[in-house]
């Protein structure tokens, strides 16, 4: 499309194809996730008295290193959002959705949790302890939302997996009264996340109350309608999320309803800068997006495991082996094993539909049970 003779990128309606992966939300992802992989790294680092990775100075001038781990999860948040809103546009059938959404989640969970706990017995020599009473949580994915109260056998999906699987369950009720009234609905969350801080009285951390985060949740449902397509906006986009951007990431405004605005500031900048990706590398964004969550439920384990065995064989020294690299290579490390695990469960999801079919229903032809590709869109 070309207005006074400027070539302008275009966001396109992507296809109702239930299998079809929509490029700026991979893209998204894969900052995301590298957000948050930066920042649990940078932990470590300060924990060891080593230097941070990714913080210039212009960055300790506007905020905390809080700053990428709290960008990542509100872009997660509204990821989120965007997602089940693009996916249940024409309908939803609530029993579809369901199982989609557990056949997505959970046999990767399973899996990543037996890998993570065999890794942590045999290299650590550690396993978590806990009562029996609390396997339930763990099973379900619940054990890192309840940690801050209730000791189990927690591994990964720290707090963010249980707090999601709160937005994916409640989804059809959210959903409903966002299409009934959606500037109403916009208008109570932003009110809620005002007032909410004022009267919260319970020992979890605010940020991971669900409905202390819902006007992220219910902004990525209002964005993939307003991004698609970006219409006369387009070419005032960029600079106006650049200049909301920095006005609340300095604003003295409060913090829930600041990451929320930088947040979804972040998600439509994103969304504009990946139509200046070239073709040739979009494939490489997908992979990173297609394989982000199971880098989400390993890399904190990964980097526990595998820092400390570098940091005893003493190679976490700059002037040994440059930290970039390090970084790096465990990045690569962690994408590898995402990828395997990920492959794996498809592997045992079909292999378990053949059975199915052959077994208990035979003569009614071949159903995959590929669901593995929307599990990267947690």
């Amino acid at each position: 499309m070309e207005q006074a003779g400027i070539s302008i990128p275009r966001i396109e309606r992507p296809a109702e194809s239930p299998g079809q992966r929509v490029f700026y939300l991979d893209f998204i992802r894969a900052i995301a996730i590298l957000f948050i992989m930066t920042y649990h790294f940078n932990i470590f680092l300060v924990n060891w008295h080593a230097m941070p990775l990714f913080w210039p100075a212009f960055l300790n001038h506007l905020g905390t290193s809080d700053l990428f781990g709290d960008i990542g999860v509100s872009l997660f948040i509204i990821l989120s959002g965007s997602s089940l809103m693009l996916s249940t546009r024409k309908e939803l059938n609530a029993r579809n959705f369901y199982r989609k959404r557990l056949l997505s989640i959970y046999p990767l969970f399973w899996l990543s949790y037996l890998a993570v706990f065999f890794a942590r017995f045999f290299i650590l020599k550690t396993v978590p302890q806990a009562g029996l009473a609390t396997l339930p949580l763990t099973l379900t994915g619940f054990d890192g939302f309840m940690n801050y109260k209730i000791n189990s056998f927690y591994l990964i999906g720290e707090w963010f997996l249980g707090f999601i699987l709160i937005f994916y369950l409640l989804f059809p009720l959210i959903r409903f009264l966002f299409l009934k009234n959606r500037n109403i609905m916009i208008g109570f969350c932003i009110l809620l996340t005002l007032v909410l801080p004022k009267f919260y009285k319970l020992h979890m951390l605010i940020g991971h109350f669900p409905l202390s985060r819902l006007l992220e949740f219910v902004m990525g449902m209002w964005l993939i309608d307003l991004l698609m397509p970006i219409k006369k906006i387009r070419n005032v986009l960029l600079p106006a999320m650049a200049a909301g951007l920095l006005f609340f990431i300095n604003a003295d405004v409060a913090g829930l309803f600041k990451t929320a605005v930088s947040g979804t500031l972040v998600f439509a900048c994103l969304a504009w800068i990946s139509l200046l990706i070239p073709i040739s590398l979009q494939k490489y964004f997908n992979f990173l997006g297609k394989y982000s969550f199971g880098a989400f439920l390993i890399h904190h384990q990964f980097f526990v495991i595998a820092l400390t065995e570098i940091y005893i064989a003493g190679f976490l020294n700059l002037h040994k082996l440059p930290i970039y690299v390090v970084f790096t290579l465990l990045l690569i490390c962690i994408y590898v094993i995402s990828f395997v695990l990920t492959n794996a469960v498809k592997l045992i999801l079909n292999g378990l539909a053949a059975i199915w079919e052959f077994f208990i229903r035979p003569g009614e032809g071949k159903r995959s049970l590929d669901n593995t590709g929307s599990a990267s869109r947690i």
